[in-house]
Order: C-alpha cells, then sequence, then structure tokens
C-alpha cells in the first residue's frame, strides 16, 4: 500500500459507529458509516456494486468545493470516480478516475455501473460541456434544463447526453467514452446502469427532454419523459426506442428511474416525479410496458434490489424535512408497499441536497445503502461539506 493510499484510507475509513431507531423503523438495527469525505470536495450520486470476485466497489462524481459561488451539479472540475472495498463495505480506498482525460473540459454527472455476464465493468455517464458567454453577453438569470443550465452566470453548459466506458479488470482502468446517441430522440440521461437479460440483450433506462408549448396556459415547458433502449450486441451500438412514461399534459417529468429485472422475469422501473414515486412494469423484456402508476413512496431517486428472500427493496432519498434516506420493502413483487413500516435509514439531513441511494443485499444478508449526505446549518460553511455516507441493516 502506498503511502498516498495510506492518506486515503485514512479519509475513506472513517466508521461512525452507533446505532439509530425511528419509530417507523420495526426492529432494524443499523450502523452508519462514512465511505468518502473531503472538506475541498462536493461529492454525490453513488453507486454500489458487488463484483464477482466478492468486492464491491462504488462510483461516485466529484467536484472541487468553490464557497460563495454556485455550487450546483453543473461544476466544470466535476468528473466520475471509482473506490474499492475487500472488507464488504467497511473501509474504502484505491481511488479510480474514470472519466476520459480528452473530456477534461466538460463535466460529470451520474456515473453508474454494472458487470456484465463476461465479466466486463460496463458505465455509463452524462455530461455538460462548458463554455464562456461571449463577450457583451448579458448574464444569464434564469436556468433552463433543455440544452442550456446557468452556472456561474457567466457560462454556458450544454448537455452532451450519454457515453459508455468499459472496464476489463474490475475498473482500475477504461476505455475511451463512446458516445450514446438514439436518432429521433435529443441527448439523453440516465442514473441506473444497464440490466442484461438471460439472452444477452442490455436493456438501459433513460430520460428525454424535449420543450413542449401550452398555449392555453401561456408557457413554454421542458418536461422529461422515461424511456427504455436496446442493445443486442454488448453495447456497441443501441436502438429500440420504447417510451415507459410522460405526462401529455407536460406538467410532470418522468426522469432518473431505477429499474430492475425480478427472478421472476417482470421489469420493474421507479420513476422520479417532483413528489411520489411512479411505477411501469413490463413482463415482455421491456418491449411493453404498463402505468405509470403513482406508488405511495414520496421522495426520490428511488433504487431497487430484489433481496435472496424475492421480497423487493426501494431505496430513495427523502428531500422534505426531516431531510435524509428512507426505503420500502414490497412482499409481492412490486404490487403492494409496505409505507405503513417505512424504514427510515437517515433524517439528520441539512437539506434537501442529499440522496441517490443505491444497495447491495451481503454474504449475512444486511444491507448496505449508500447514498450522499450533508449537514450543513445556515450561516455555517463549515458545515457545506457533501460526503458519500453508507448504512448497514437488515430490512
Amino acid at each position: 500500500m502506498t503511502k498516498s493510499f495510506g492518506v486515503l484510507t485514512g479519509i475513506f475509513g472513517l466508521i461512525t459507529a452507533g446505532f439509530f431507531f425511528s419509530p417507523r423503523i420495526q426492529a432494524a438495527e443499523m450502523e452508519h458509516i462514512t465511505v468518502y469525505r473531503d472538506e475541498t470536495l462536493y461529492l454525490m450520486t453513488p453507486w454500489i456494486l458487488k463484483l464477482r470476485s466478492g468486492e464491491l466497489v462504488l462510483t461516485a462524481r466529484e467536484a472541487h468545493v468553490r464557497r460563495k459561488e454556485h455550487r450546483g451539479h453543473t461544476d466544470p472540475t466535476a468528473r466520475g470516480i471509482l473506490l474499492r472495498s475487500r472488507d464488504g463495505g467497511r473501509t474504502w480506498g484505491e481511488k479510480t478516475v474514470v472519466d476520459d482525460e480528452t473530456y477534461r473540459f466538460s463535466q460529470t454527472e451520474d456515473v453508474p455501473v454494472t458487470q456484465l455476464s463476461d465479466g466486463t465493468l460496463l458505465l455509463n455517464m452524462y455530461s455538460w460541456s462548458v463554455s464562456p458567454l461571449p463577450v457583451g453577453f448579458p448574464s444569464i438569470t434564469q436556468s433552463t434544463m433543455l440544452g442550456l443550465y446557468k452556472a456561474p452566470p457567466t457560462a454556458i453548459y450544454t448537455l452532451e447526453g450519454l457515453s459508455l466506458l468499459r472496464s476489463t479488470d474490475e475498473g482500475r482502468t477504461w476505455s475511451p467514452r463512446q458516445s450514446l446517441q438514439i436518432p429521433g430522440l435529443p441527448p439523453l440521461v440516465a442514473r441506473c446502469p444497464a440490466i442484461e437479460l438471460p439472452d444477452g440483450t442490455l436493456l438501459l433506462s433513460v430520460a428525454a427532454q424535449k420543450s413542449a408549448v401550452v398555449p392555453e396556459r401561456g408557457r413554454r415547458t421542458f418536461p422529461f419523459s422515461d424511456w427504455v433502449i436496446r442493445s443486442t450486441d454488448r453495447g456497441k451500438t443501441w436502438g429500440d426506442p420504447v417510451l415507459v412514461a410522460e405526462d401529455p399534459e407536460h406538467d410532470m417529468w418522468f426522469v432518473e428511474s431505477g429499474i430492475v429485472r425480478l427472478r421472476s422475469g417482470k421489469i420493474i422501473i421507479m420513476h422520479r416525479t417532483e413528489n411520489f414515486l411512479y411505477q411501469s412494469e413490463s413482463v415482455d423484456n421491456g418491449k411493453s410496458w404498463s402505468g405509470p402508476k403513482k406508488t405511495p413512496m414520496w421522495g426520490w431517486v428511488a433504487h431497487l434490489l430484489e433481496l435472496s428472500d424475492g421480497r423487493l427493496l426501494c431505496t430513495y432519498g427523502y428531500r422534505k424535512s426531516p431531510f435524509g434516506v428512507r426505503a420500502c420493502i414490497s412482499r409481492d413483487g412490486g404490487k403492494t408497499w409496505d409505507i405503513k413500516n417505512e424504514l427510515v435509514l437517515r433524517d439528520d439531513g441539512g437539506n434537501w441536497d442529499l440522496g441517490y441511494p443505491s444497495s447491495v443485499e451481503l454474504p449475512d444478508g444486511r444491507v448496505l445503502t449508500v447514498y450522499w449526505i450533508n449537514h450543513e446549518k445556515e450561516g455555517d460553511p463549515k458545515s457545506e461539506t457533501r460526503y458519500i455516507a453508507g448504512t448497514f441493516y437488515r430490512p
């Protein structure tokens, strides 16, 4: 172990021991850990994956903190990273930068990863390009999520869309980016990685955004809709887009979805809206979809995990007071959700800027859910740190 990695281990291996109880948890013993915290970095959108080797890897987005300036999700210093754990998620280290350096002028958003049946790691990310405003051009005072995004007001951020990267050595080195574009659709975003069907076909849940004019309401809106795209050559080419969820009234966004294929063969997508989670289902390997149907779970963004005993676990950020992360169980393959026994994993967040959990089941039956969190207090710049944390528990 190198000296520099020892420093990283000191950061990544911090464990906040103790137990957390809530009246909405039924005998769920919890232990919280700090996965990765650095006061100079803005860390968010973690994704955890259990490799066939038994190791855990975690991908996330990091960016430099620029206090007293815009610290949004479109920071030009943002990049994707991968961390590794060899002790079941208790300590994390061996940090690898995922991004292709030729894209150093693009900032990275989510970087979820999966392992295919041949052992390859397939990672998808979406990015924004950054360019200064022309001389004499007035500062942008309002953001749009279509093409241009203001952050800070002297720059233009343009959505570039999705790219794919591959690793054949369990995430230690990565291929250059492969652009993913679908004819007829605008640049795409995705929160979750691809899933692999038994025949080797890959499905990727993506969101697309188009402008829509609502004349009777005198406004223009930019709603997202959720789609599924398909690859039959292990992700080299993609096509066959299928619309999964869209609001014809252009009021509701369907975006940043979580997807899982159950052992029964049913595929479930859980959509982010601006309040409750909505659910769509497919029983023909993603060729057609039901829904979307409103669930009793309030929060976003969601991750779905089928447990070894057949129960379905949904975890999601809770972006209203008390801010934190929650989970809910279905015992009938997603037909109903036990919201009365909703699990509160965290309720000590400083504000809404947290969440985006993902989970793995460990050999002893516990679950490790990772997420990003903050404990910000108004007027205290030392509390602004966003970091990756996790919770061990038995759902």
